[in-house]
């Protein structure tokens, strides 16, 4: 997407979880790959070795350390830290999105932020702020640092002046991880989760936010397949296009 967006003028920025590797040269980071600003871990925090945690060097390898991780955090092409922080690492996250939103807004110039947290996924971990505050335990814990998360950028689009003149998604890319039972989510209804093709696997909630132009509280059956349906606009006459220019911003 954001490789169809620089043409249009968007300025865009990935923080978060990555999760296509580095590649030779670094031919995989974002940066790479359309996007002007990268700041987060280039894949899973759970893909990095376990660090050693018992004597004589047994790996604990179903219960990674929640403080931290050898996995590297990149500011473009940069690691600026490794290993990476998991304690600090939401804030981290949060500061480097919202001031991007606030220079972006400031300058009155389009732009595109994926955001994509590390919860909750496994390991699972929460700031001392958030740890200790769910009944569901860590999961609900780095729940609940998510969703302190997701308002911070609320507050950024709205403190900028920019909240209606902008679509927020919020969307997962798979469904509940079931075989970690409490820590992994619930599917509902829907049968099986993460890792298979039925609808508790693939099939996901979405929820789209634009003040002024999406009439609040409604919902809609309507199927997305976010890696195809997303990329293509519809112009003023209904037509599909994927060009961005036919629908931008202003």
């Amino acid at each position: 997407m954001a490789e169809l967006l620089k043409p249009a003028g968007y300025s865009s920025a990935i923080v978060g979880k990555w999760h296509l590797g580095v590649g030779a040269n670094n031919t995989y980071l974002p940066t790479n790959q359309g996007f002007d600003h990268y700041l987060g871990i280039p894949y899973s925090h759970d893909f990095c070795p376990c660090f050693t945690c018992f004597a004589p060097n047994i790996p604990c390898f179903d219960s990674c350390r929640t403080d931290e991780t050898p996995c590297p955090v990149f500011n473009n092409t940069d690691i600026v830290q490794q290993p990476a922080d998991l304690l600090s690492l939401t804030a981290t996250y949060i500061n480097a999105a919202t001031s991007f939103i606030k220079t972006k807004a400031g300058e009155d110039e389009p732009f595109f932020l994926y955001m994509a947290f590390q919860h909750t996924h496994h390991p699972q971990f929460a700031s001392p702020k958030f740890t200790n505050t769910s009944i569901r335990l860590k999961f609900g814990d780095s729940l609940n640092e998510l969703d302190w998360g997701v308002g911070q950028i609320f507050s950024a689009l709205t403190e900028a002046g920019v909240s209606n003149n902008t679509l927020v998604f919020f969307v997962s890319d798979n469904g509940p991880s079931l075989m970690r039972e409490i820590r992994g989510g619930n599917a509902g209804p829907l049968r099986c989760g993460k890792g298979t093709t039925w609808e508790g696997g693939q099939r996901v909630p979405a929820i789209a936010w634009w003040p002024g132009t999406i009439t609040p509280g409604r919902s809609s059956q309507v199927y997305i397949r976010a890696s195809v349906d997303a990329l293509y606009y519809r112009d003023d006459t209904g037509e599909i296009s994927r060009d961005p220019r036919t629908k931008r911003l202003k």
